[in-house]
């Protein structure tokens, strides 16, 4: 998607305009030894902005009505018709897609609304940048958020096409961890996804301390159940998901059909796409 309007968003809005209890976290730094590049910063600063301007007030509103009023605000700033309808193509009742989707999303008059789709953004950083530092700040960002009750309280899912991704990860997670613990007292826990129903009554009770981040291969969600293939149904959480996605269509043989997974498992949530 051509994301010029999410620019055009940010450039209108100054950071220090933005009340203080939105930016409690630090993008300085990442753990003892490392500390952000100004590029990374900057887009961390751009989520930010994009979040509080979605999410400004939300307990206030319902669902649709968030995503509606995002994406007049998105046409005035340079989402054209043309792209709406290119980029949003199968919501029509002609494509294949629109089977899969129906069930979790809103018809009108034989069509799926842009508005379901417009809680997303993309990150383009090239290989060895350090996507992974942005990616975690980004998930103690949202933690922070969440904590503060400025954002709805959803579980974090990263998938990504391959198992040595998932291992960089953990890797890095374990270095945010040893500075996170004695500056913040909070801890990431990386988890595999089908550990999802019997975490959510410690999350409750300990979400002040650690946040869960839920993890699996992008390629093995389906909508069947096998030994590695997990059914999306199955892990659905009311859409309550902010998913990261980890150039996840890499790959990915059945690409269309898993865009939609992820469309309907961040439906309540938001869906990061790092790539």
């Amino acid at each position: 998607m051509d994301n010029s309007y999410l620019y055009s968003i940010t450039n209108k809005i100054e950071l220090e305009n933005i009340p203080q209890q939105w930016k409690n976290i630090s993008f300085d730094r990442f753990s003892e030894n490392k500390t952000l590049y100004p590029y990374q910063k900057e887009a961390l600063e751009q989520t930010l902005k994009i979040l509080f301007q979605y999410y400004n007030n939300f307990q206030q509103k319902e669902i649709r009505e968030i995503k509606e009023s995002f994406l007049r605000l998105a046409k005035q700033n340079n989402l054209t018709t043309e792209q709406t309808q290119k980029h949003f193509a199968y919501t029509d009742q002609s494509s294949k897609a629109y089977e899969i989707l129906e069930e979790y999303f809103q018809a009108e008059y034989g069509k799926l609304t842009a508005y379901n789709f417009i809680n997303r953004m993309c990150f383009w950083m090239a290989t060895g940048s350090g996507k992974s530092i942005v990616l975690i700040k980004l998930i103690e960002l949202l933690q922070d958020l969440m904590k503060g009750e400025l954002i709805p309280s959803c579980d974090i899912l990263f998938l990504t096409h391959r198992q040595d991704l998932i291992e960089q990860l953990k890797t890095h997670i374990k270095e945010f961890n040893t500075y996170s613990r004695q500056e913040r007292g909070l801890e990431l826990v990386a988890r595999e996804l089908k550990e999802l129903p019997e975490r959510k009554i410690a999350n409750e009770a300990f979400k002040d301390y650690f946040i869960d981040v839920y993890y699996y291969r992008s390629d093995l969600i389906s909508d069947v159940q096998k030994e590695n293939i997990v059914n999306f149904k199955n892990y659905d959480n009311d859409g309550n998901w902010y998913v990261i996605l980890d150039e996840a269509h890499k790959g990915d043989r059945d690409e269309s059909k898993r865009k939609q997974y992820y469309n309907i498992l961040s439906r309540n949530g938001f869906l990061f796409n790092f790539s």
